[in-house]
């Protein structure tokens, strides 16, 4: 008796999961707490519809285009990937360059107080350092996104959804505001990725 009424609570629960439009709900959630809606209330979507299913392929296409936009031609993935391998090769070496050369202008230093060159050249080697780490932070974050992407290029990367939704301001204002977005959601249309 126990088993049968799980079973059809279950069952219940599965259909109407099955039924629900996860896009609404999403971007209907998303449009109610941003535009701080009030309990019980919610946008009107007039229309929704699914413009583009974005894929690792269309990410890597547009990080190798936007990776070759200074040279004549967009060039292969794979020359990308070793372009991105030497220069974190090359950041790497100058970075630990220039940590010893820091590490020496340290134990030195007393030596040269009150020096006016020594401030300043110590200061371009700091600023040396900060500007190399921040370069291969992004370079290896380039190649992390460029091998993810390259080796699931049919991965769903996100969902382009269209909207075009009304609000009423107020319970009192029936003056109805239309607005039209672009929302890309997650690929289990769960979250919102952004909004354009």
């Amino acid at each position: 008796m126990m088993k049968t009424i799980f079973s059809i609570a279950f069952a219940g629960v599965f259909i109407v999961s099955c039924n629900r439009d996860r896009k609404k709900e999403t971007i209907s959630e998303y449009i109610k707490y941003v535009r701080r809606m009030p309990a019980g209330r919610s946008p009107e979507l007039i229309t929704l519809q699914e413009v583009k299913v974005i894929k690792g392929m269309d990410s890597l296409q547009w990080l190798v285009a936007d990776y070759s936009k200074e040279l004549k031609s967009i060039l292969p993935v794979d020359t990308v990937l070793s372009n991105l391998a030497k220069d974190i090769l090359y950041n790497t070496q100058l970075l630990n360059k220039t940590n010893q050369r820091l590490d020496s202008l340290a134990m030195i230093k007393d030596r040269f107080k009150g020096d006016s060159f020594f401030e300043p050249y110590n200061k371009s080697f700091v600023e040396l350092k900060n500007f190399t780490e921040q370069q291969l932070l992004e370079l290896k974050y380039l190649q992390y996104q460029l091998k993810k992407y390259h080796q699931d290029e049919d991965e769903i990367l996100s969902h382009q959804i269209d909207c075009v939704y009304s609000l009423n301001q107020t319970a009192t204002d029936t003056t109805k505001r239309t607005k039209k977005q672009t929302f890309f959601l997650s690929p289990d249309y769960k979250r919102v990725q952004a909004v354009h």
